[in-house]
């Protein structure tokens, strides 16, 4: 009896020490969404649907979060930029080692922190985001700016052309997604395929997102 009792003491013993190894065999985690950049253009809103034809031609539907926000978009000038501002430059590198502005956007000095350093950029092949501080602004012959730009990890210099669009941001209004209004969105591409966002950046008075 005493051997029978012990035998089946063993046999439960070694199945409860073994209930924690499958209990950490837990089950897939499921494929994260994956961040992406849509350009285009407006072609319609369906409740929380907006439906936009991407600079590509391919059409695509991106779900709405319910608190969905609009970004505004305003051209700055060239004389308005200045030492210490803190910029996102889109931007390609030439032959000899200068960065040459694709388009600039002022962005708000509190993010600073989290925000500097490089990021590859899809707007052109080989496009570069450099978020960093402006300084030694100097406007050259033809109208072409020369600055420095500055972030913990590096220091570029940068060509700014008359015509680079310079834009900031601002609280927008619902009443700017209409059909035919270019945007740019940061989606997160779902595992299915489909696209979801929670603010839509759009064209303002005729001033398209440039970034």
């Amino acid at each position: 009896m005493f051997k029978k009792t012990t035998a089946l003491a063993a046999l439960a013993f070694v199945a409860f020490t073994a209930l924690p190894a499958f209990a950490q065999q837990a089950a897939p985690a499921a494929p994260a969404a994956a961040a992406q950049r849509l350009r285009g253009t407006i072609d319609a809103l369906n409740g929380n649907v907006l439906s936009i034809t991407a600079r590509d031609g391919s059409k695509i539907d991106v779900r709405l979060a319910d608190n969905w926000a609009v970004q505004a978009v305003f051209a700055v000038k060239p004389d308005e930029i200045k030492d210490g501002d803190f910029v996102g430059a889109v931007a390609t590198k030439r032959a000899d080692g200068v960065m040459v502005a694709q388009a600039i956007q002022v962005l708000d000095p509190a993010i600073r922190e989290r925000a500097q350093g490089d990021t590859a950029w899809d707007l052109t092949p080989e496009s570069l985001m450099i978020n960093a501080d402006l300084a030694q602004v100097v406007k050259n012959n033809g109208g072409i700016f020369t600055v420095k730009l500055t972030h913990n990890k590096a220091t570029y210099d940068l060509l700014i052309a008359p015509n680079t669009p310079i834009q900031r941001y601002a609280p927008g209004e619902k009443s700017q997604v209409v059909k035919g209004a270019a945007v740019f969105i940061n989606a997160q591409k779902q595992p299915d395929g489909t696209y979801t966002a929670t603010t839509v950046r759009a064209e303002t008075n005729g001033v398209k997102p440039a970034v």
